[in-house]
Protein backbone atom coordinates (compact mmCIF):
# COMPACT_ATOMS: atom_id res chain seq x y z
CA UNK A 1 0.00 0.00 0.00
CA UNK A 2 0.69 3.78 0.18
CA UNK A 3 1.74 5.77 2.85
CA UNK A 4 1.02 9.29 2.54
CA UNK A 5 2.49 12.56 4.01
CA UNK A 6 1.21 15.48 2.90
CA UNK A 7 2.38 18.78 3.16
CA UNK A 8 2.68 19.77 6.90
CA UNK A 9 1.43 16.30 8.12
CA UNK A 10 3.91 14.47 10.64
CA UNK A 11 4.35 11.44 11.12
CA UNK A 12 6.23 10.61 14.56
CA UNK A 13 7.58 7.91 16.03
CA UNK A 14 8.38 7.80 20.02
CA UNK A 15 10.14 4.34 20.06
CA UNK A 16 13.64 5.16 18.66
CA UNK A 17 14.52 1.45 17.66
CA UNK A 18 11.06 1.11 15.51
CA UNK A 19 11.49 1.08 11.96
CA UNK A 20 8.91 1.53 9.20
CA UNK A 21 9.36 -1.14 6.55
CA UNK A 22 8.68 0.41 2.99
CA UNK A 23 7.02 -2.80 1.32
CA UNK A 24 4.98 -0.65 -1.10
CA UNK A 25 5.14 3.37 -1.16
CA UNK A 26 6.13 5.81 1.13
CA UNK A 27 5.68 9.64 -0.16
CA UNK A 28 6.28 12.75 1.94
CA UNK A 29 5.62 15.75 0.39
CA UNK A 30 6.78 19.35 1.35
CA UNK A 31 5.88 22.29 -0.68
CA UNK A 32 8.13 25.35 -0.84
CA UNK A 33 6.68 29.18 0.13
CA UNK A 34 6.97 31.57 -2.56
CA UNK A 35 10.13 31.45 -4.35
CA UNK A 36 11.28 34.33 -7.08
CA UNK A 37 13.50 33.61 -10.17
CA UNK A 38 16.94 33.59 -7.83
CA UNK A 39 15.38 32.09 -4.09
CA UNK A 40 16.59 29.01 -2.42
CA UNK A 41 15.92 26.88 0.02
CA UNK A 42 17.94 25.28 2.79
CA UNK A 43 16.72 21.55 2.79
CA UNK A 44 17.39 17.81 4.21
CA UNK A 45 15.92 15.01 3.65
CA UNK A 46 13.13 12.83 5.75
CA UNK A 47 13.65 10.09 4.31
CA UNK A 48 16.93 7.30 4.49
CA UNK A 49 18.21 7.15 0.94
CA UNK A 50 16.80 10.10 -0.49
CA UNK A 51 19.26 11.28 -3.89
CA UNK A 52 19.72 14.51 -5.63
CA UNK A 53 18.31 12.85 -8.56
CA UNK A 54 14.98 11.73 -6.81
CA UNK A 55 13.83 14.31 -4.96
CA UNK A 56 15.53 17.01 -6.25
CA UNK A 57 15.58 15.61 -9.72
CA UNK A 58 14.33 18.62 -11.25
CA UNK A 59 16.29 21.31 -9.25
CA UNK A 60 18.20 23.53 -11.37
CA UNK A 61 20.75 23.46 -8.90
CA UNK A 62 21.68 21.30 -5.51
CA UNK A 63 25.16 22.29 -3.34
CA UNK A 64 26.34 20.85 -0.39
CA UNK A 65 29.10 22.32 1.78
CA UNK A 66 32.20 21.81 3.42
CA UNK A 67 32.85 23.26 6.47
CA UNK A 68 36.81 22.77 6.22
CA UNK A 69 37.02 25.02 3.17
CA UNK A 70 35.35 27.85 4.85
CA UNK A 71 37.31 30.75 5.52
CA UNK A 72 34.85 34.16 6.44
CA UNK A 73 35.09 37.13 4.00
CA UNK A 74 37.12 40.02 6.16
CA UNK A 75 36.21 43.62 5.87
CA UNK A 76 37.52 46.54 8.47
CA UNK A 77 34.01 47.04 9.78
CA UNK A 78 33.33 43.22 10.84
CA UNK A 79 34.97 42.75 13.99
CA UNK A 80 36.55 39.57 15.40
CA UNK A 81 33.58 37.37 16.62
CA UNK A 82 30.77 38.57 14.67
CA UNK A 83 28.97 36.02 12.81
CA UNK A 84 30.18 35.16 9.07
CA UNK A 85 28.76 33.22 6.95
CA UNK A 86 30.50 34.45 3.83
CA UNK A 87 33.56 32.82 1.84
CA UNK A 88 36.15 34.37 1.14
CA UNK A 89 37.19 31.97 -1.92
CA UNK A 90 33.89 30.82 -2.60
CA UNK A 91 34.46 27.03 -2.29
CA UNK A 92 32.14 26.50 0.53
CA UNK A 93 29.50 25.23 -1.25
CA UNK A 94 30.13 23.30 -4.44
CA UNK A 95 27.81 21.26 -6.65
CA UNK A 96 26.41 17.96 -5.34
CA UNK A 97 25.31 14.73 -7.00
CA UNK A 98 24.35 11.13 -5.34
CA UNK A 99 22.96 10.47 -2.20
CA UNK A 100 21.39 13.01 0.41
CA UNK A 101 23.26 12.55 3.74
CA UNK A 102 20.74 12.74 6.68
CA UNK A 103 20.42 15.31 9.04
CA UNK A 104 22.54 17.75 6.45
CA UNK A 105 21.40 20.86 4.75
CA UNK A 106 21.60 21.83 1.05
CA UNK A 107 21.30 25.00 -1.18
CA UNK A 108 18.54 23.91 -3.66
CA UNK A 109 17.32 25.83 -6.23
CA UNK A 110 13.94 23.97 -7.28
CA UNK A 111 13.27 26.28 -9.93
CA UNK A 112 14.26 24.64 -13.58
CA UNK A 113 16.78 27.56 -14.65
CA UNK A 114 16.96 30.86 -13.89
CA UNK A 115 14.40 32.37 -16.09
CA UNK A 116 11.71 30.28 -14.24
CA UNK A 117 8.45 32.73 -13.61
CA UNK A 118 8.65 34.93 -10.28
CA UNK A 119 5.98 34.22 -7.11
CA UNK A 120 6.09 30.16 -7.30
CA UNK A 121 5.64 27.25 -4.94
CA UNK A 122 7.48 24.19 -5.96
CA UNK A 123 6.02 20.45 -4.87
CA UNK A 124 8.90 17.96 -3.96
CA UNK A 125 8.06 14.68 -3.08
CA UNK A 126 10.45 12.61 -1.04
CA UNK A 127 10.01 9.20 -1.83
CA UNK A 128 13.55 6.84 -1.32
CA UNK A 129 14.08 4.46 0.96
CA UNK A 130 12.07 5.29 4.56
CA UNK A 131 11.11 7.19 7.23
CA UNK A 132 13.88 8.37 9.29
CA UNK A 133 13.48 7.48 13.19
CA UNK A 134 15.16 8.03 16.30
CA UNK A 135 19.16 9.25 17.19
CA UNK A 136 20.75 11.06 13.76
CA UNK A 137 24.16 12.31 14.31
CA UNK A 138 26.08 14.69 11.91
CA UNK A 139 29.67 15.68 12.75
CA UNK A 140 30.22 19.55 14.54
CA UNK A 141 33.04 20.70 12.17
CA UNK A 142 35.50 23.55 13.68
CA UNK A 143 38.23 24.97 11.58
CA UNK A 144 39.55 27.28 14.40
CA UNK A 145 42.85 27.75 11.49
CA UNK A 146 40.66 29.74 9.45
CA UNK A 147 37.53 30.82 11.10
CA UNK A 148 38.66 31.29 14.72
CA UNK A 149 35.22 32.93 15.50
CA UNK A 150 33.22 30.44 14.73
CA UNK A 151 32.52 27.93 11.25
CA UNK A 152 29.37 27.65 10.23
CA UNK A 153 27.79 23.90 9.68
CA UNK A 154 24.92 23.06 7.98
CA UNK A 155 21.84 20.62 9.02
CA UNK A 156 17.92 19.57 8.18
CA UNK A 157 15.33 18.54 10.66
CA UNK A 158 15.48 15.03 9.12
CA UNK A 159 12.22 13.54 10.83
CA UNK A 160 8.65 14.06 9.04
CA UNK A 161 7.19 15.84 11.51
CA UNK A 162 8.66 19.50 13.42
CA UNK A 163 11.04 19.73 15.73
CA UNK A 164 11.77 22.27 19.10
CA UNK A 165 14.91 24.49 18.32
CA UNK A 166 14.94 25.19 22.09
CA UNK A 167 15.27 21.35 22.92
CA UNK A 168 17.95 21.05 19.70
CA UNK A 169 20.36 24.03 21.47
CA UNK A 170 20.10 22.76 24.88
CA UNK A 171 20.75 19.02 23.95
CA UNK A 172 23.47 19.87 21.42
CA UNK A 173 24.74 22.99 23.36
CA UNK A 174 25.34 24.93 20.40
CA UNK A 175 24.56 29.04 20.83
CA UNK A 176 21.97 29.34 18.61
CA UNK A 177 19.91 28.52 14.83
CA UNK A 178 20.37 30.25 12.24
CA UNK A 179 17.95 30.61 9.30
CA UNK A 180 19.17 31.52 5.51
CA UNK A 181 16.11 32.23 3.36
CA UNK A 182 17.21 34.16 0.23
CA UNK A 183 14.72 37.34 0.49
CA UNK A 184 17.14 39.42 -2.30
CA UNK A 185 19.07 38.27 -5.70
CA UNK A 186 22.64 39.34 -5.25
CA UNK A 187 23.87 42.74 -5.99
CA UNK A 188 25.99 45.43 -4.75
CA UNK A 189 24.35 46.44 -2.05
CA UNK A 190 26.18 48.92 -1.12
CA UNK A 191 27.55 51.58 -3.37
CA UNK A 192 31.37 50.29 -3.82
CA UNK A 193 31.19 46.83 -2.39
CA UNK A 194 31.17 43.61 -5.03
CA UNK A 195 28.23 42.09 -6.08
CA UNK A 196 27.34 39.09 -3.77
CA UNK A 197 24.86 37.57 -1.45
CA UNK A 198 24.67 39.18 2.14
CA UNK A 199 24.26 38.23 5.85
CA UNK A 200 21.14 40.58 5.85
CA UNK A 201 19.28 37.26 4.72
CA UNK A 202 19.75 35.86 8.05
CA UNK A 203 17.66 35.44 10.97
CA UNK A 204 18.63 34.38 14.44
CA UNK A 205 16.90 31.85 17.16
CA UNK A 206 18.17 31.19 20.88
CA UNK A 207 16.17 29.86 23.90
CA UNK A 208 15.72 34.22 24.15
CA UNK A 209 13.71 34.22 20.93
CA UNK A 210 14.55 35.18 17.61
CA UNK A 211 15.49 38.09 15.21
CA UNK A 212 14.28 38.52 11.77
CA UNK A 213 16.55 39.10 9.03
CA UNK A 214 17.90 42.05 8.10
CA UNK A 215 16.27 42.36 4.39
CA UNK A 216 12.59 41.13 6.04
CA UNK A 217 9.85 42.53 8.17
CA UNK A 218 11.08 43.14 11.69
CA UNK A 219 7.91 40.98 13.00
CA UNK A 220 8.79 37.91 11.11
CA UNK A 221 11.16 36.13 13.85
CA UNK A 222 11.95 32.41 14.00
CA UNK A 223 9.76 30.26 15.87
CA UNK A 224 11.03 27.53 18.13
CA UNK A 225 9.41 25.03 15.32
CA UNK A 226 11.59 23.45 12.18
CA UNK A 227 9.71 21.79 9.71
CA UNK A 228 9.69 18.98 7.99
CA UNK A 229 13.04 19.28 5.46
CA UNK A 230 13.54 22.88 6.53
CA UNK A 231 17.65 23.56 6.85
CA UNK A 232 19.36 26.01 8.89
CA UNK A 233 23.02 26.34 10.08
CA UNK A 234 24.98 26.57 13.39
CA UNK A 235 28.29 28.57 14.41
CA UNK A 236 30.88 25.52 15.54
CA UNK A 237 33.11 26.83 17.91
CA UNK A 238 34.11 23.37 18.93
CA UNK A 239 34.69 19.58 17.07
CA UNK A 240 32.15 17.54 18.03
CA UNK A 241 28.84 15.80 17.26
CA UNK A 242 25.28 17.11 16.69
CA UNK A 243 22.62 14.60 17.66
CA UNK A 244 18.91 14.84 16.75
CA UNK A 245 16.66 12.94 18.66
CA UNK A 246 13.09 11.68 18.99
CA UNK A 247 12.72 14.31 21.80
CA UNK A 248 13.15 16.60 20.05
CA UNK A 249 10.00 15.99 17.72
CA UNK A 250 6.61 17.81 17.79
CA UNK A 251 3.29 16.89 17.38
CA UNK A 252 1.65 19.70 15.96
CA UNK A 253 3.43 23.04 14.41
CA UNK A 254 4.69 21.54 10.98
CA UNK A 255 3.93 24.60 9.69
CA UNK A 256 5.49 27.76 7.97
CA UNK A 257 3.89 29.63 9.87
CA UNK A 258 5.87 30.75 13.36
CA UNK A 259 4.56 30.86 16.51
CA UNK A 260 7.01 32.08 19.12
CA UNK A 261 7.96 30.75 21.98
CA UNK A 262 7.43 32.70 25.60
CA UNK A 263 9.87 35.07 27.49
CA UNK A 264 9.06 36.86 30.67
CA UNK A 265 9.53 40.30 28.47
CA UNK A 266 11.46 41.22 25.60
CA UNK A 267 11.74 44.36 23.07
CA UNK A 268 12.96 43.93 19.19
CA UNK A 269 14.71 47.41 18.25
CA UNK A 270 15.22 47.99 14.44
CA UNK A 271 17.61 50.44 12.32
CA UNK A 272 17.18 51.63 8.60
CA UNK A 273 19.04 53.10 6.25
CA UNK A 274 16.63 56.07 5.09
CA UNK A 275 18.20 56.56 1.70
CA UNK A 276 19.15 52.77 0.96
CA UNK A 277 16.92 50.49 2.89
CA UNK A 278 19.58 48.34 4.34
CA UNK A 279 18.55 47.41 8.21
CA UNK A 280 19.26 45.72 11.16
CA UNK A 281 16.86 43.81 14.01
CA UNK A 282 18.13 43.24 17.32
CA UNK A 283 16.60 41.36 20.36
CA UNK A 284 16.94 42.61 24.54
CA UNK A 285 14.88 39.85 26.54
CA UNK A 286 14.46 39.25 30.34
CA UNK A 287 14.33 35.84 31.68
CA UNK A 288 14.97 34.67 35.02
CA UNK A 289 16.68 31.83 33.37
CA UNK A 290 19.29 33.68 32.40
CA UNK A 291 21.68 35.87 34.09
CA UNK A 292 23.95 39.43 33.21
CA UNK A 293 26.93 37.82 31.94
CA UNK A 294 27.70 35.80 28.33
CA UNK A 295 25.02 32.43 28.39
CA UNK A 296 25.09 29.92 25.68
CA UNK A 297 21.59 29.29 24.09
CA UNK A 298 20.17 32.64 25.47
CA UNK A 299 23.06 35.46 24.09
CA UNK A 300 23.80 35.26 20.31
CA UNK A 301 26.84 37.20 18.35
CA UNK A 302 25.77 39.48 15.85
CA UNK A 303 25.87 39.19 12.39
CA UNK A 304 28.32 40.63 10.37
CA UNK A 305 26.11 42.68 8.32
CA UNK A 306 25.81 46.12 6.20
CA UNK A 307 24.30 48.10 8.85
CA UNK A 308 23.97 46.70 12.37
CA UNK A 309 22.41 47.68 15.65
CA UNK A 310 23.38 45.56 18.37
CA UNK A 311 24.11 45.75 22.59
CA UNK A 312 26.71 44.93 24.53
CA UNK A 313 27.25 43.02 27.96
CA UNK A 314 27.72 45.37 31.02
CA UNK A 315 31.23 44.48 30.88
CA UNK A 316 33.71 42.94 27.65
CA UNK A 317 33.33 43.87 24.13
CA UNK A 318 30.54 41.75 23.37
CA UNK A 319 28.49 42.54 20.34
CA UNK A 320 24.73 40.72 20.29
CA UNK A 321 22.03 40.39 18.24
CA UNK A 322 20.37 38.72 21.30
CA UNK A 323 20.90 39.20 24.46
CA UNK A 324 18.82 37.86 27.38
CA UNK A 325 19.11 39.35 30.57
CA UNK A 326 18.26 38.39 33.88
CA UNK A 327 14.74 39.20 35.34
CA UNK A 328 13.75 42.92 34.81
CA UNK A 329 14.44 45.86 36.34
CA UNK A 330 12.95 49.34 35.86
CA UNK A 331 16.62 50.54 36.54
CA UNK A 332 18.27 48.66 33.86
CA UNK A 333 20.53 50.73 31.14
CA UNK A 334 21.48 48.11 28.52
CA UNK A 335 24.47 49.58 26.10
CA UNK A 336 23.70 49.29 22.47
CA UNK A 337 26.35 49.99 19.76
CA UNK A 338 25.65 50.61 15.87
CA UNK A 339 27.73 50.05 12.64
CA UNK A 340 27.59 50.86 9.10
CA UNK A 341 29.76 50.69 6.15
CA UNK A 342 28.19 53.43 4.32
CA UNK A 343 30.67 55.73 3.36
CA UNK A 344 28.72 58.89 2.99
CA UNK A 345 26.63 60.50 5.93
CA UNK A 346 22.97 59.50 5.77
CA UNK A 347 19.93 59.35 7.73
CA UNK A 348 19.09 56.40 9.65
CA UNK A 349 16.16 55.84 12.10
CA UNK A 350 15.53 53.62 14.92
CA UNK A 351 11.95 51.98 15.89
CA UNK A 352 10.97 49.72 18.64
CA UNK A 353 9.30 47.38 16.27
CA UNK A 354 7.50 45.12 18.61
CA UNK A 355 7.36 44.49 22.85
CA UNK A 356 5.78 42.32 25.43
CA UNK A 357 5.46 41.12 28.80
CA UNK A 358 3.91 42.77 31.81
CA UNK A 359 6.85 45.10 33.40
CA UNK A 360 6.72 46.38 29.61
CA UNK A 361 3.64 46.93 28.56
CA UNK A 362 2.51 50.89 29.66
CA UNK A 363 6.09 51.74 30.29
CA UNK A 364 8.10 54.14 28.28
CA UNK A 365 11.14 52.43 26.54
CA UNK A 366 13.74 54.79 25.68
CA UNK A 367 16.57 55.22 23.90
CA UNK A 368 19.47 57.39 24.72
CA UNK A 369 22.49 59.03 21.86
CA UNK A 370 25.11 60.03 23.73
CA UNK A 371 26.47 61.53 20.64
CA UNK A 372 23.37 64.37 20.57
CA UNK A 373 22.68 64.22 24.00
CA UNK A 374 18.98 63.23 23.30
CA UNK A 375 16.79 61.16 25.16
CA UNK A 376 13.64 59.82 22.74
CA UNK A 377 10.71 57.49 24.49
CA UNK A 378 10.52 55.45 21.46
CA UNK A 379 6.80 53.88 22.40
CA UNK A 380 5.58 57.01 21.09
CA UNK A 381 7.56 57.47 17.95
CA UNK A 382 10.62 56.85 16.11
CA UNK A 383 14.22 58.38 16.36
CA UNK A 384 16.12 59.30 13.16
CA UNK A 385 19.75 60.60 13.61
CA UNK A 386 22.55 60.72 10.83
CA UNK A 387 25.88 58.95 9.90
CA UNK A 388 29.15 57.77 7.45
CA UNK A 389 31.02 54.62 8.03
CA UNK A 390 31.27 54.15 11.60
CA UNK A 391 31.82 51.65 14.01
CA UNK A 392 30.13 53.15 17.07
CA UNK A 393 30.26 50.98 20.20
CA UNK A 394 27.78 52.10 23.06
CA UNK A 395 26.40 55.03 20.60
CA UNK A 396 23.22 54.16 22.39
CA UNK A 397 21.76 53.43 26.06
CA UNK A 398 18.33 51.39 26.61
CA UNK A 399 16.75 52.30 29.44
CA UNK A 400 13.36 52.13 30.93
CA UNK A 401 13.22 55.16 33.70
CA UNK A 402 14.89 58.84 33.11
CA UNK A 403 17.99 59.54 34.33
CA UNK A 404 18.66 63.27 35.28
CA UNK A 405 22.12 62.65 34.97
CA UNK A 406 21.70 61.75 31.38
Amino acid sequence: GTLQVDHQGSVVQVDPSATVLNNGTINVDVTTPVLQTRDFMVMGSPMDSETRGGVFTDAFLVLSHDPDSFNPEDHPNIPQGATNFLDEEGDFWSGHSGGITVGEGYIVRPQSGYTDPANTTYDMTYAQGTLNNGTVARPMVYNAANSPAGTPNIYANPYPSAMDVDQFIQDNGVGAVYFWEHLTPPSAIIPGEGLKFDMDDVSIRNFGGGVAANNDAPGNVPSNVISTGQGFAIKATSTGTVSFTNDMRLLTGNTTLRNGGTVADRLWLHVESDQYGLASNMLIGFNPGATDGLDTGWDTDRLASSVCLYSHLAEGDGQLAIQTLGAFDAGRKVPVGFSTLIGEETPFTVSLTRYEGDNLEGRAIYLYDSERNTLTDLTQGDYTFRSNKANQDRRFTVLFERDPQL
